[in-house]
């Protein structure tokens, strides 16, 4: 049986990582991106950070609906 370490890796470290580091880090109002301060703009990042995330954890991992087909169609 495969391993979900690196599921839970990229589905729930990382994103939290990327969150914890952008408040300690950039908690400043210069510089600004788009007319934001920083922190703003690093949110609004980790929103697609997250989902990408989210994505190749769901790749990933070997208990998925489509890992599933695979298998039952390898086993044939």
């Amino acid at each position: 049986m495969k391993s979900r370490l690196p599921t839970f890796f990229f589905a729930l470290i990382l994103p939290f990582t990327f969150m914890v580091l952008g408040f300690n880090f950039y908690n400043t109002i210069e510089p600004r991106i788009l007319g934001f301060p920083f922190i703003y703009a690093w949110v609004f990042a980790c929103f697609g950070l997250t989902s990408l995330c989210l994505l190749i954890a769901w790749k990933l991992d070997p208990l998925a609906d489509h890992n599933k087909k695979k298998r039952t169609l390898q086993q044939r």
